[in-house]
């Protein structure tokens, strides 16, 4: 089914974000009352939303420049 597919897909990133930060990023709640985000975990999505948008108009900007040289022969 989709939805535990979904979920064992979510287990696996949920696995690999815990071994490559000693940090915890996710606080599961006691009583199966679901899961926040840490701190840290929050610091490092903004960083990473930052790091992204700055990668997007980086690869904008050199987009634009390698078409523009192809086009001026």
């Amino acid at each position: 089914s989709t939805r535990k597919e979904s979920s064992a897909a979510s287990d696996v990133y949920k696995r690999q974000i815990e071994e490559a930060f000693p940090n915890p990023i996710l606080e599961k709640q006691p009583g199966n009352k679901g899961t926040l985000v840490t701190f840290f975990g929050k610091e490092l999505l903004k960083k990473y939303l930052v790091l992204s948008d700055h990668l997007t108009k980086e690869s904008e900007e050199f987009i634009n420049w390698a078409a523009f040289k192809q086009s001026v022969k």
